[in-house]
């Protein structure tokens, strides 16, 4: 009998552009990657000898198991990853230039021979490949990192303000990528808080009370964002009704406006290197 899948917890780490480097830096980067990586779990107290680990070509999937708090994660981790980007900036050439999507997801997983299998790994690759994501890191050039968590990483840490996390500095994206419909939440450490104003954002006060049945109300119209087709044999999934921002930097952080259109990307199973271009 094969074991149950169990509760973990993804961090999913992409370099951005990395397919347009030649070869010889793309071995470079896979090193410095993970040399960053490892000194900053260490360094905010993570086990990294007991992560598990699988290369993503241009990235790495990092397994945590539930015993570590997603505070620790969020913050931390996210935090150390700055300290060591920042590091590693310096002495860089320009050809080595380093900045990380990061993703953090929760679900079920299990591992078989061949690596860890689950909707919530898929769907975790899905977040790191977000075109809202790759936007704002593009947009944010001095920034060194974007973040991206999911609805329910949100909720569950995010919008209580644990120790250094300020709900504020996220914004809401839509997700739609193949069968992912789902909310998450981006963040672009160091650059102020991002600017979508109050009104053109989710307000706390929108969202259900617990234990609520009832949705809070999209903020734009419904046509803004087009499901493309089920899967054969499943069922359809709501899309969030909402356009995914355009982000761009400017005085007190990054701002969103407008909309795009969000196309899906292989992920896990059916392919080892992501797309690069933002």
């Amino acid at each position: 009998m094969a074991d149950l899948a169990t509760l973990h917890f993804f961090v999913v780490v992409d370099i951005e552009k990395f397919g347009s480097r030649d070869d010889p830096v793309q071995e470079h980067l896979r090193a410095a990657l993970y040399g960053v990586l490892e000194r900053a779990a260490r360094a905010c107290g993570l086990p990294w000898p007991e992560l598990a680990r699988e290369d993503r070509g241009d990235g790495v999937l990092l397994v945590v198991p539930p015993t570590v708090s997603r505070i620790t994660l969020t913050e931390g981790l996210i935090r150390r990853l700055q300290v060591e980007l920042t590091g590693y900036a310096r002495v860089a050439s320009p050809a080595a230039v380093m900045r990380l999507r990061v993703a953090l997801h929760a679900g079920e997983a299990r591992r078989d021979g061949h690596g860890w299998v689950g909707t919530s790994v898929n769907t975790a690759f899905r977040l790191v490949d977000a075109p809202p994501l790759k936007a704002a890191l593009a947009a944010a050039t001095g920034a060194r990192l974007a973040l991206i968590v999911s609805d329910d990483w949100y909720e569950a840490v995010v919008r209580h303000d644990h120790d250094g996390i300020d709900h504020r500095a996220y914004w809401r994206v839509p997700v739609a990528a193949k069968e992912l419909r789902t909310w998450a939440w981006v963040h672009v450490p160091g650059t102020g808080s991002p600017a979508p104003e109050p009104d053109d954002r989710p307000a706390q006060d929108q969202r259900p009370a617990p234990g609520s049945r009832t949705a809070p109300e999209a903020p734009v119209a419904p046509e803004a964002l087009v499901a493309p087709e089920a899967p054969a044999g499943r069922d359809e999934r709501p899309v969030p009704e909402t356009p995914v921002p355009h982000v761009q930097t400017g005085r007190g952080g990054i701002f969103a406006f407008g909309t795009m259109t969000v196309h899906g990307d292989a992920v896990a199973g059916d392919k080892s290197v992501h797309g690069d271009a933002p």
